[in-house]
């Protein structure tokens, strides 16, 4: 599900989207995690700042675990004031944004805006300052905030990375933003002159995947001839009886896309692709003078794909089966804001089942959509029902946020915390927790969440969708408004 909706501006939790990972992948995915204890010296006001902080990162990192926010904030601050022209500090300080957006939206904003003019003053950039302000950006982007103050800061971003392997993350995240905007035309010209840009060469596929993935489902038709002059291309590269690395790269890039553009609506396509890069591995891994790591380290990544494809085939198979329900062990579940003792209650209705918990930040980044269904649709006969666990939780009130207890919670007062969270957000939905005994989950194959149960006013189910993407929104909303029809 998403939060992307025209005039509403959520909290967002999403880090690294696909979009961004895939145009950075291979070569530049090394920013993400980059060493961040390392300094780089750079002149301001003629003086070198080329002193190592004596900044404790693994006490700041522990006070971020712990959720002690405000105490990381001042360690930090106080280390910046000492050394304002250490990078490392500044992608730290990019790291703290993402902890504090969860509470403190203002102050998140504030922050990143702080760091965006340091990063913009800088007339180039080593990696680690380029990491530092694609993530301040990505904060920016995530938290809901100016679309057009934040495009103006990408375009700015832009310029400065484009030079650099960080320029295609950059670009892709102007487009994601584009897209999740609802300015799918502005970002269509941006891709559209990537391709031109590309002509007919390898460099053609990483903005196709990029197309594919964030348009596809806007412009269909050209879409299906980016897809097709793609994946010609792509076959051409594995075509001949040996696989250079970079060409391998190029091959990796768009079918590893392809086959996650594909895993959630035809999983059984997903997995031809999966397959065909295995075989691209074989041929590759033959032909590199320097087999081994990189191509160990894809073939992991591949099992771990496959593992969720087989999930999600699976997960196809249960579309048109009866859902199971919560009303079968009644004595191990409770209700919180709700009264239905059993989904057999709810026949005739069209059910949503939310499986969702306190500390995901994806699953409550769908919270704005879950009330703005609930208000649309409630009163012609559509149901929500979110379905969580015990989790060891409590009800911070000095924060006035769940928070994880380091002692034993009792079952009620964990559920009265439930309920001062509902109330938080103003939700209209009541919450299915189960017993630590039973996993309600396993019957929907959930191994992920937020994951999206639709079911028929038969009580069968109809549609499963999984995470909190623009599309999975657009489909559930779809699906929604067609039971309900019928």
């Amino acid at each position: 599900m998403s939060t992307s909706r025209k005039g509403s501006k959520p909290l967002r939790h999403q880090f690294w989207s696909w979009s961004i990972a895939l145009a950075s992948s291979m070569t530049t995915s090394a920013l993400v995690g980059l060493p961040t204890d390392r300094v780089w010296a750079q002149e301001a006001g003629g003086k070198a700042a080329d002193e190592k902080s004596e900044f404790d990162r693994a006490e700041f990192r522990g006070l971020l675990q712990k959720q002690q926010v405000k105490e990381a904030a001042a360690m930090l601050d106080a280390a910046l004031a000492a050394n304002p022209n250490d990078v490392s500090l500044w992608q730290d300080n990019a790291g703290l944004m993402m902890s504090l957006m969860r509470t403190d939206r203002n102050a998140t904003v504030t922050r990143a805006k702080d760091q965006l003019k340091k990063l913009e003053s800088l007339s180039g950039f080593e990696p680690q300052a380029a990491s530092a302000y694609l993530t301040t950006l990505t904060v920016l982007m995530n938290i809901g905030g100016d679309v057009d103050e934040t495009l103006k800061s990408m375009e700015v971003a832009s310029d400065k990375l484009e030079s650099s392997p960080a320029g295609q993350s950059m670009l892709s995240m102007r487009v994601q933003l584009l897209a999740r905007s609802d300015r799918f035309a502005d970002a269509k010209k941006l891709l559209d002159g990537l391709l031109a840009k590309a002509g007919a060469g390898k460099e053609y596929l990483t903005p196709a995947a990029m197309y594919l993935q964030l348009l596809g489902g806007e412009f269909k038709e050209d879409a299906a001839a980016v897809e097709a002059k793609a994946q010609k291309i792509a076959d051409g590269l594995v075509a001949g009886e040996t696989l250079s690395r970079t060409d391998f790269q190029a091959y990796f890039g768009f079918m590893q896309a392809m086959a996650a553009r594909s895993m959630r609506s035809e999983p059984a396509k997903a997995m031809e692709f999966v397959s065909s890069i295995e075989k691209a591995i074989d041929k590759a891994s033959k032909t590199d003078d320097a087999p081994g790591a990189p191509y160990n380290s894809i073939s992991t990544s591949l099992g771990r794909m496959k593992t969720m494809i087989e999930t999600e085939i699976k997960r196809a198979e249960l579309i048109g089966k009866p859902a199971k329900d919560w009303g079968d062990f009644a004595d191990q579940n409770y209700l919180v804001g709700m009264k239905q003792k059993s989904l057999a209650e709810l026949k005739g209705k069209v059910v949503l089942i939310d499986f969702w918990a306190v500390w995901c930040g994806p699953c409550i980044a769908t919270f704005p959509h879950l009330k703005e269904w609930h208000e649309k649709y409630s009163d012609k006969g559509f149901v929500i029902v979110g379905s969580t666990k015990f989790y060891n939780f409590e009800w911070n009130a000095e924060a006035g946020k769940a928070a994880r207890s380091q002692e034993e919670v009792p079952v009620e007062k964990e559920l009265q915390m439930l309920e001062k969270f509902r109330e938080s957000y103003g939700l209209h939905h009541g919450f299915l927790v189960t017993s630590k005994e039973e996993d309600y989950g396993k019957s929907f194959m959930v191994s992920g969440i937020p994951q999206a149960v639709l079911i028929d006013k038969e009580g069968k189910i109809q549609m499963i969708r999984v995470g909190s993407g623009d599309q999975n929104a657009k489909d559930l909303e779809k699906k929604i408004e067609e039971l309900l029809a019928q």
